[in-house]
């Protein structure tokens, strides 16, 4: 009996003994990981609160694009709509109505749902007041229901379609209503912003001073928090769209530019869309971790002439500026790194050539003298056939006594150097500058900041394509606003009745509706010579910004269509890559094998970058002499397929595991047999005695 329990008890000390051999040799612990925020760090220029606030309208403290949603996502490469907020829109053949059907159930980041009244507490408040040019072309709004609106043209145009669609994010009636309300009130009493803007006043007051504490919008991000080093978006959980797989956007405050330079040179920062001079360009790009994206703007810098004061009422002294200004050296002094001068003073820039746009009887006959070469002799051959002559500093003095001394004044889109170089440009041929910085925010405040009211000798505005510019010199500053002082009624040599330019400028947005190919090209043929020929405005030159992603903690899908479409629309396009996925957390996978010569791996070992969700699938194929024993996924037992599939929706460890069956086994059964020797003797000796 006792031999009998003995044996039991060296049976079951084997039996644990294998066990535990077994735990060692065969099932690896678990090390999981908890998955991480992911995180995108940009820089992002505010005043914290209480001077920085959120008022939409004038100046959010927040790029608003990722907490606003559009009604439609809009493709400037390609100039189609994807729906949005609207589920659908239908345009009448004829342009004279157009009908937008909303998305059901989107909520706000406050909680309620989103519908037409977000619409119009946009529409009536800021554009409204200001006179935006989309309401040149709305007669009517008629709300069908809560999700159904219909816009009554007043011609037939499909001009308000891309500002309703796409450009004037729904902002939230319940931070807005109040404003469309009372605007609503005074238009159903009788009155309009065009012909009572007095009955306004008090509205847009009270609209420049709205100080809201945050943001809300039904976009993918949402305010989390503001402090004096950054502002965090946190990804919205109940978007309606396609949900971003960045959990938070990191909005970094910097008080020095060459601190945020060292954070971008460390990887620390993920994102910069900058003007990079020749030796950043050269650093950043020897990184390991720098995307960069050269991104031609189809925007550019235009000086503006006021007209109504004297002497640069004279058209001679506006021809001896555009001749005294060397273009591509101003812009070089302002964009290091590359730009493009204007060919032609004409006042916009082509995405294409000239003769894309232009009358091919202009551009032979009329278009080589609005080339404005540098040339400051010619600029002082000007000055002197009106009788000037220069004063005993140099600066060249009117019959009446009039200095030739003005004063330059930016608030934006150019910078104090090249201003200065401006200056200094004109000053040798007689002209002294003065510049004159201003705050963005008050310099181009609509509707009574200085540029607005052309409080300005020489101010500084942006220039783009003729549909943009003409209608920012000859339609927004001197038909809605005082701008510079030019006149309407214009002549072109080959026509015999003047022409409106404001008229001009505003038909080119009746295209195609009202406006034929060969109407258009006469339009900008006839606005081109105008600009060239009387200079209200000298159009200098247009940059290449950089867009630097960090590869290493992102992957970015890169269409060259898509990337150079945002040079306008910076945040508000950048935003698309969130929730397309051009832009995705870099997920890394290490890749192992145990022991090295076991066998080899479709995937070798090593450390891989995916975009966060992909799946990986990675194959074995076991070395002679060797057999596969299973996968350690994150050091957890992952099976004994010869394929298996990673998911990437954190970082991943993959290990395959190979042996040698027959010494494991060999050494197993002498370990037991040598027990069960032992324990039998112990027993039979026990017995004898």
């Amino acid at each position: 009996m006792k031999a009998k329990q003995a044996i039991g008890i060296g049976f079951a000390f084997v039996l644990l003994l294998a066990v535990q051999l077994l735990a060692v040799l065969m099932i690896p612990s678990v090390l999981g990981q908890a998955a991480q925020p992911t995180v995108f760090k940009r820089a992002w220029s505010y005043s914290p609160p209480p001077v920085g606030h959120f008022n939409f309208f004038y100046g959010p403290m927040v790029p608003s694009d990722w907490i606003l949603d559009g009604l439609a996502f809009y493709f400037p490469a390609n100039g189609t709509y994807t729906p949005a907020l609207a589920e659908s829109w239908q345009t009448d053949p004829n342009y004279r109505w157009f009908v937008v059907r909303l998305r059901h159930g989107v909520k706000y980041h406050d909680g309620h749902e989103f519908t037409v009244k977000d619409v119009l507490s946009t529409l009536y408040t800021f554009p409204y007041l200001n006179k935006d040019r989309l309401w040149y072309y709305i007669k009517d709004v008629k709300v069908v229901d809560d999700y159904t609106l219909n816009f009554t043209f007043t011609e037939p145009t499909n001009y308000p379609i891309f500002y309703i669609l796409w450009h004037w994010c729904p902002v939230s009636y319940s931070q807005y209503g109040q404003f469309y309300e009372r605007v609503l009130a005074k238009i159903n009493q009788g009155y309009s912003i065009y012909s009572h803007p007095a009955e306004f006043a008090d509205i847009l007051n009270d609209l420049k001073n709205f100080r809201p504490t945050t943001m809300d919008g039904a976009g993918p991000y949402k305010v989390k928090s503001v402090s004096e080093e950054k502002i965090i978006l946190e990804k919205f959980d109940n978007y309606y769209g396609p949900k971003p797989t960045i959990d938070e956007i990191h909005l970094i405050r910097y008080a020095a530019a060459d601190v945020m330079w060292t954070d971008i040179l460390t990887g620390q920062l993920d994102y910069t869309w900058a003007f990079l001079t020749p030796e950043q360009y050269q650093v950043l790009s020897s990184t390991p971790w720098a995307f960069i994206v050269p991104i031609p703007r189809p925007v550019g810098i235009t000086l503006y002439i006021n007209k109504r004061i004297y002497p640069l009422s004279l058209l001679d002294v506006r021809r001896a500026l555009a001749y005294a200004i060397n273009r591509t050296e101003v812009g070089f002094v302002q964009y290091p790194l590359g730009v493009t001068p204007s060919k032609y003073v004409v006042g916009f820039h082509p995405t294409g050539p000239y003769e894309t746009y232009l009358n091919s009887t202009f551009m032979t006959q009329y278009l080589a003298p609005f080339e404005y070469r540098y040339d400051p002799q010619r600029a002082e051959q000007l000055l002197q056939g009106l009788g000037f002559t220069k004063g005993t500093d140099g600066i060249y003095v009117t019959a009446n006594g009039t200095r030739l001394e003005f004063e330059l004044s930016f608030g934006g889109y150019i910078s104090a150097p090249a201003c200065e170089n401006i200056a200094a440009q004109l000053k040798k041929v007689g002209i002294k500058i003065t510049v004159r910085a201003y705050e963005s925010g008050v310099y181009f405040r609509s509707p009574d900041g200085p540029f607005y009211v052309g409080g300005y000798q020489l101010g500084v505005g942006v220039y783009g394509s003729p549909s943009f510019a003409f209608d920012e010199y000859y339609h927004k500053y001197m038909a809605l606003f005082p701008g510079h002082g030019f006149a309407q009624m214009q002549r072109v040599p080959w026509r015999t009745q003047p022409v409106n330019v404001t008229k001009l400028a505003k038909d080119i947005a009746l295209y195609p509706v009202q406006v034929t190919q060969a109407q258009l090209t006469e339009i900008y043929s006839e606005l081109s010579y105008i600009t060239g020929d009387q200079l209200p405005v000298i159009n200098l030159y247009h940059p290449t910004v950089f867009a630097y992603i960090n590869k290493e903690k992102f992957a970015i899908t890169f269409d060259p269509n898509y990337w150079a479409s945002i040079g306008s629309y910076e945040v508000k396009l950048f935003s698309y890559v969130f929730r397309l996925g051009y832009i995705k957390p870099k997920m890394t996978l290490a890749v192992s094998q145990d022991p090295t010569e076991g066998g080899t791996l479709s995937l070798p070992p090593g450390v891989y970058g995916y975009p966060k969700g992909q799946q990986v699938t990675v194959t074995v194929t076991p070395a002679s002499g060797y057999s596969f024993s299973g996968w350690e996924l994150d050091g957890a037992s992952a099976g004994t397929s010869t394929s298996v599939t990673v998911t990437m929706d954190r970082n991943r460890t993959l290990k395959a595991v190979f042996t040698k069956p027959t010494y494991d086994v060999y050494i197993i059964g002498a370990i037991v047999l040598v027990v069960l020797a032992a324990g039998g003797y112990y027993v039979f000796r026990r017995e004898k005695t």
